[in-house]
C-alpha cells in the first residue's frame, strides 16, 4: 500500500545491528473518501490498472553507518515481488515473494521465510497497486486526527490490518497523496517501531510514484532511499519471482518436519469386523 518499495524491510535487521471505515468526530473526514481519494491523487484506478508490473531503479544510504548500495525492486500483479540490494562491503540483500511464501536472504543473517505477523505484513506490502485494494487489507480505518508532516498538513488516519499491528498513515491534505506511515516489524528481532516518510512524487506512465524516501528504525536509525529509474509493463526476466535454492531447501526441510507431526495426528485405521456365516 505505500508508494516506496520495500527495501526498508529487507534491510532493517542491517540497521538495528470489505472494512468499516468511520471517523472519529464530526469534523474529520471519512476515512474511506480520504483513501479512496488518495487512489485517485495517484493517478486514478484507470491509470493503475494499466499497469502490471513494475521495475524500480535507486540507491540507499544509511549516513551514521557510512553505508551506500545500490538498489534494484521487480513487482507485478498480483502480489509478486523480488528485490536486491548490492551493499558496499557488506554483500548482497535479497527478498522476495511468489504471492504465499515471503522470504529474504540476507549476507548477515543467511536465508530465512517470514511467518506469522511479519509476513502478512510483508505480503501487504508486495501486493500491486494495494493502495487499490486497501479494504480487502484492512479490517478498519478511522480517521483520527490531523497532524503536521514536514511542515505539511495531513489527515491522520488509523489502519487496522486483516492480520497484524495498526498502521498510522498521514496523506496531505493539499495532493492526497501519502506523507508518513507509522508501523511496527514484529520478526526475530522482537517487535520494532519504524517511521517512513515519502517525498519528490513524480508522474511515470500517469501514475504518481515517490521517489526519495527516509525510513527511521526505533527513532534513531535512519535510512535513505532515491530512486533513479521506474520502469512499467516490461519483460520480466523468467523465474524471477520463483524461490531460490537455499529457499527452496528450507521448504522442503518444513515440510518433512511437519510429515510425522501430521501423520500423529491422523486417527488409527479401524479393522473391518470379522464377516459372520449365515
Amino acid at each position: 500500500m505505500k508508494t516506496w518499495p520495500l527495501w526498508w524491510i529487507v534491510l532493517s535487521c542491517l540497521c538495528l545491528a470489505s472494512p468499516a471505515a468511520r471517523a472519529e468526530s464530526p469534523e474529520l473526514p471519512d476515512a474511506a473518501a480520504l483513501l479512496d481519494q488518495a487512489v485517485e491523487a495517484m493517478g486514478g484506478r484507470a491509470a493503475m490498472d494499466q499497469i502490471h508490473n513494475r521495475v524500480t531503479h535507486g540507491s540507499m544510504q544509511i549516513p551514521a553507518m557510512g553505508i551506500t548500495g545500490t538498489l534494484v525492486s521487480y513487482s507485478a500483479a498480483p502480489s509478486l515481488f523480488y528485490s536486491v540490494a548490492e551493499l558496499a562491503g557488506l554483500g548482497k540483500f535479497e527478498s522476495g515473494t511468489d504471492g504465499e511464501i515471503f522470504w529474504e536472504s540476507t549476507a548477515m543473517t543467511g536465508p530465512r521465510l517470514k511467518s506469522g505477523e511479519e509476513r502478512a505484513m510483508a505480503l501487504r506490502e508486495a501486493r500491486f497497486n494495494g493502495m487499490l485494494h486497501w479494504r480487502e487489507m484492512y479490517a478498519d480505518a478511522r480517521t483520527v486526527g490531523i497532524d503536521t508532516v514536514e511542515s505539511r498538513p495531513c489527515h491522520k488516519i488509523l489502519l487496522t490490518p486483516v492480520e497484524g499491528s495498526p498502521e498510522t498513515q498521514y496523506y496531505d491534505m493539499e495532493t492526497g497523496l501519502l506523507r508518513k506511515a507509522e508501523m511496527t516489524i514484529t520478526g526475530e528481532m522482537g517487535t520494532i517501531p519504524v517511521v517512513a516518510y515519502a517525498d519528490d512524487y513524480r508522474e511515470v506512465d500517469g501514475v504518481q510514484i515517490a521517489f526519495r524516501s527516509r525510513q527511521v528504525v526505533m527513532g534513531i536509525q535512519e535510512m535513505l532511499f532515491v530512486t533513479e529509474r521506474v520502469e512499467h509493463n516490461v519483460e520480466i526476466p523468467e523465474g524471477r519471482f520463483e524461490p531460490p535454492a537455499e529457499i527452496r531447501a528450507l521448504l522442503e526441510r518444513d515440510r518433512e518436519a511437519e510429515a510425522p507431526e501430521a501423520a500423529e495426528q491422523e486417527p488409527p485405521a479401524q479393522e473391518a469386523a470379522p464377516a459372520t456365516a449365515e
